[in-house]
């Protein structure tokens, strides 16, 4: 397996306060929305400036400033991304647009690379590396496909079929079967968007322990076991007058289990939304660090980084002047003279990169203490940049509009013995009545 990595560089991030945010303390906000630092950093980074903020056309910094509209809040950093294992790819498919001949195209996102840009992926982000605009998204650690178009005048249509659950789209996971279950299953649960972190992971699943499946009636959250297309569209009907379809916090999975397989249709989008509802029937990923994976199959799967010496140090003119080249490209400041504003800006000498000092330190962590399991059950990697792991065993491989074509799409090397043409045609059969 291929290690891509990319050399620290210079970096300047910059955000608007956001309405959440304001008549909040900075130091406050800092240390709780961007936990890849401490509050220590956040309150050492107010005295050196190292993160300002841009009131008013004026810099400042002091740790008792409180958030109001209009701010921009920025950091000035040393990047260090993390590694990848695989490049993305765009493949085109046989799909096409419902009355015309125009071709969706598909996008291959490799596992542990996130679609947009986030927390140590810029550079090593999907759309910062090919030329493709996607429709739908996938979890960082998850692989698959992505639909959508390098043709921008294409998005809101292909948007549109997704939104109005006309393309049909396939997942396999390894599972833990832990009830036997077996067949089609509906499962109905809401899933709180507004958790990300892994410390919140926990407060966004529900368990089968603590509420019971429903059968022969529609209720607020649970499962139903299906056999037949009627059965399928009657509920999903019922679901949808109800009101839980529309709901932005409810989500709706069609999941079919065959032993150690699973074969899942997400009808709605949220974050994670396959691995809690797997969770939720008692059927973890097997690997899933969030929710309910085995520590030991993660261990196997973790991949040692040897990282290259850093060259590059913190450069205050090339952050300065990388500050000016943002600003100017903002909107909101669109009108107003930049260099005057940023002329009497002077960056100290105390910055540091916390990055950069973890990996100058002697390495401590011994084999067996790659992973801790912590006191909510959430498995994580002691050193982040030390160790990665390799994928997550779910996989998207299967997009699909009725008589407007199909794409199915290579399987991991995880998956590669496994037979899903039957299941793709099982859930044709259930979704849309195709025999």
């Amino acid at each position: 397996m291929q290690i891509i990595e990319s050399k620290p560089y210079n970096y300047v991030y910059l955000t608007f306060a956001k309405q959440r945010w304001l008549g909040k303390k900075y130091i406050d906000i800092l240390s709780i929305e961007f936990k890849d630092f401490n509050r220590a950093y956040f309150e050492q980074a107010f005295i050196t400036g190292q993160v300002q903020i841009l009131r008013q056309d004026k810099f400042l910094y002091h740790d008792s400033l409180i958030a109001k509209d209009s701010d921009i809040i920025i950091h000035f950093t040393h990047r260090h991304e993390a590694p990848i294992f695989d490049l993305p790819k765009v493949c085109k498919t046989q799909i096409t647009i419902p009355n015309t001949d125009q071709q969706i195209d598909v996008c291959y996102k490799p596992s542990g690379m996130p679609v947009h840009p986030a927390s140590h992926y810029n550079k090593h982000s999907l759309i910062n590396l090919v030329k493709f605009q996607s429709c739908n998204r996938l979890d960082r650690l998850v692989s698959g496909y992505l639909l959508g178009s390098s043709d921008i005048k294409q998005l809101p249509v292909i948007s549109k079929l997704i939104q109005d659950r006309d393309v049909l789209k396939l997942y396999v996971a390894d599972i833990m079967n832990e009830n036997a279950l077996s067949g089609f299953y509906l499962v109905y649960a809401p899933i709180a968007e507004n958790a990300q972190t892994e410390e919140e992971a926990v407060q966004r699943t529900t368990s089968l322990d603590s509420i019971p499946a429903v059968y022969g009636q529609i209720d607020s959250i649970g499962y139903l076991k299906l056999s037949s297309h009627d059965e399928f569209d009657l509920i999903y009907q019922q679901l949808k007058n109800g009101q839980q379809v529309g709901n932005v916090q409810h989500a709706i999975s069609l999941i079919q289990i065959e032993n150690e397989k699973a074969f899942c249709y997400p009808l709605t989008g949220r974050t994670h939304q396959l691995r809690i509802h797997l969770k939720f029937l008692n059927c973890s990923i097997i690997d899933d660090p969030l929710y309910g994976g085995k520590f030991e199959i993660i261990q196997q799967e973790l991949v040692g980084i040897q990282h290259s010496e850093v060259e590059d140090k913190i450069d205050k003119y090339v952050l300065k002047q990388q500050l000016i080249k943002s600003l100017k490209e903002l909107k909101a400041m669109r009108f107003k003279n930049i260099d005057e504003i940023c002329k009497d800006l002077e960056l100290n000498d105390g910055f540091h990169c916390v990055t950069c000092q973890m990996l100058e330190e002697e390495d401590k962590c011994k084999e067996e203490e790659k992973l801790t399991v912590d006191s909510k059950g959430i498995i994580k990697i002691n050193n982040p940049w030390k160790y990665s792991q390799k994928y997550l065993r779910l996989h998207n491989f299967y997009y699909g509009i009725k008589n407007n074509g199909e794409f199915v799409g290579q399987q991991p090397a995880w998956n590669d013995s496994c037979n899903y043409s039957d299941s793709i045609a099982n859930f044709k059969r259930i979704v849309w009545g195709s025999e």
